[in-house]
């Protein structure tokens, strides 16, 4: 066998499906010569470590597949070929044996889901054989004296889920599920009236994984089957509403979040949008701050982003003090104490020590809203202003660049070049970026190897400073084998810090260990031993030395619930759904509910469109060319 080549074999069965993927390394390894590929079993390492395995039903359909290092997944289905059982190697652990299941309405919707953990050693293929000798009904109806307001007869009796089993439950077309009140539709808050819910999903009760309480969440629609009011039920003992206002098209215009939490004031949150004559998104408004505007080119690519953008007036209720010029927003018509009538964008001075106040005239001439004022300064420019170019292909080639696309002096710029190596593929071959913090140009220049992989990134910056990335080598499967790398030192100095072996299981893709030959301590910590990282049965990771985590333990999500690094032990709950809801480490946490952070019982940040406020503070994030 040419070992110049990474080579993938696919097997095929006698019907022509798809049997067996043999990963380049497996094919190396069970080959004695080009095209060559000796005989194996499903029980050989190999296969367990290094190939894909498929097996089929007498329909076609694949009831287990094989994952190098994660063992088989198999699936269970009922007679309309839906998969209603679901489990891996590490779900049929004996300290665990359970299947995820799922039942369905006779329309094909999930109604709800779970895991069952009384089958035992059941086989699959024992279990496939009950479900199609099943003579019952296969499908679930709606039952107000039902297991959570559903029949429960679509199973064989011997796997019938309780209660305890269930995870989320979905529920549709109408709303006599919901009978808790302060879940109703609440006509007085929304923009829209609201319609018949036919077809659509009206609302679901999902668990919490660690603690089993069950939190409820309701939609309700508008005649055109839009979202118009949503109520979500959050783990602080509260709710959340949200109401959407749209435009005729469907195009979100307003979104008012409504946040309650136990024991805390209500946050309220208006979101607005506004849209050119095609639909693009011009204007991002958060409550009275307008936080970004969008241009676009003529072919419909974003050209600039405003941050902040000049014009904007800040107003709140609530009292305070301003002694310079401030413009009112369009649409608000401010007065004075002595009934002066100041016109819209006109410029008003309050004197130190007053208190502005104002209202909202309706087209009769009487007073509609009324609230004292803490003006807000009149931005003459853009807090910050992204212009994008783009390549001839529609690719990014930067931002804020100027006419001849070179880095400019604003608040950061950054090019991507393409064509440095002479290769046209799409690879980047050169980063370079600048930011105001010292106007001075900084760049990765790549290299990549024959299969498009990383070979090195050379940094250039400032003076001596060095951070390249060298001799990163692979096997054939793509696993890194080694790699250098430069940093910071000390004292000024740059050097290298990282000079990296990879380690895998034998005939394996699982990394075993990573030794560090630098010398450096201050980048990568290496641990003792020749085993720094261990698995479990499905190939998630157990254990690492190398960052002092000595268990990581997940959810039949497996989603990670509990890791221990260092002796501290970090607890995370999540809610069938994935949503991640609170974070313990030590006597500190984190909740999160929404787009609200909340860090030891106070409120952190609020995430929105463009970024975050953190502190009462408006931040924007600035973003690359994967919007990260």
């Amino acid at each position: 066998m040419d070992t110049g080549f990474a080579i993938t074999a696919y097997c095929y069965n006698d019907l022509g499906q798809l049997a067996y993927v043999i990963q380049p390394e497996a094919y190396k390894k069970m080959g004695s010569g080009e095209g060559s590929v000796s005989s194996f079993t499903e029980n050989d390492a190999i296969f367990k470590e290094l190939c894909f395995g498929y097996h089929y039903n007498n329909v076609g359909l694949v009831s287990e597949k094989h994952l190098p290092g994660a063992g088989w997944v198999r699936y269970v289905f009922d007679k309309n070929d839906k998969i209603i059982l679901e489990n891996d190697d590490q779900d049929a652990a004996a300290n665990q044996n359970f299947y995820k299941f799922t039942k369905f309405d006779a329309l094909n919707r999930p109604i709800y889901s779970g895991i069952i953990n009384n089958i035992g050693s059941i086989s699959r293929s024992q279990l496939q054989s009950d479900f199609d000798n099943f003579t019952g009904q296969t499908y679930e109806t709606v039952s107000s004296s039902g297991l959570f307001g559903y029949t429960n007869v679509s199973f064989p009796s011997s796997y019938i889920p309780v209660e305890a089993n269930g995870r989320m439950i979905m529920y549709y077309d109408d709303y006599a599920w919901q009978t808790d009140a302060a879940y109703n539709f609440q006509a007085s808050k929304a923009f829209h009236a609201q319609g018949l819910a036919k077809g659509m999903t009206t609302g679901t009760i999902v668990r919490n994984l660690e603690t089993n309480d069950w939190y409820r969440h309701v939609n309700y629609y508008d005649y055109k089957g839009r979202i118009i009011q949503q109520f979500s039920q959050n783990h602080l003992g509260g709710i959340d509403r949200i109401d959407y206002q749209y435009r005729f098209n469907g195009e979100v215009l307003k979104m008012r979040i409504t946040h309650k939490r136990a024991g805390f004031a209500d946050v309220v949150e208006l979101y607005q949008y506004s849209y050119d004559h095609v639909g693009r998104k011009t204007s991002f408004t958060h409550n009275s701050k307008v936080v970004a505007k969008y241009n676009y080119d003529g072919i419909g690519r974003l050209q600039t982003k405003k941050f902040a953008p000049a014009g904007t007036a800040l107003t709140s209720s609530q009292t305070g003090n301003w002694t310079d010029a401030s413009t009112w927003q369009s649409g608000v018509l401010p007065t004075a104490n002595d009934n002066v009538t100041i016109n819209i964008g006109q410029t008003v001075t309050i004197p130190n020590g007053e208190i502005g106040s104002a209202g909202t005239l309706n087209d009769k001439g009487t007073l509609k809203n009324f609230g004292t004022l803490n003006m807000g300064k009149y931005n003459t420019s853009d807090l910050y202003s992204e212009t994008f170019k783009y390549h001839i292909r529609g690719g990014l080639l930067g931002i804020n660049l100027d006419n001849a696309s070179n880095l400019t002096n604003s608040l950061f710029s950054f090019k991507l070049g393409y064509e440095t190596e002479g290769f046209w593929d799409g690879n980047i071959g050169k980063q370079e970026w600048k930011s105001s913090l010292d106007n001075v140009s900084r760049s990765f220049t790549y290299g990549y190897d024959g299969a498009s992989r990383i070979k090195s990134g050379i940094y250039l910056g400032n003076g001596t400073e060095n951070y390249s990335l060298n001799n990163v080598n692979y096997d054939f499967n793509g696993n890194i084998t080694n790699l250098s790398r430069n940093g910071y030192k000390s004292n000024n100095t740059f050097g290298l810090i990282d000079n990296l072996g990879y380690a895998y299981q034998t005939n394996s893709n699982k990394i075993q260990a990573v030794s560090d030959n630098s010398g450096e301590t201050a980048s990568f910590n290496d641990a003792t031993g020749t085993t720094d990282y261990t698995y479990y049965l499905d190939g998630s990771l157990k254990s690492d030395a190398n960052k002092g985590i000595t268990l990581i333990e997940y959810n039949y999500l497996k989603l990670p619930n509990k890791v221990v690094q260092n002796g501290v032990t970090t607890l995370i709950q999540y809610d069938a759904s994935g949503k991640k809801l609170k974070e313990t480490i030590g006597t500190n946490f984190t909740d999160y509910s929404a787009n609200k952070i909340y860090k030891n019982n106070v409120l952190y940040q609020i995430v929105h469109d463009e970024g975050r406020i953190i502190g009462g503070e408006y931040e924007y994030s600035i973003k690359d060319h994967w919007g990260i």
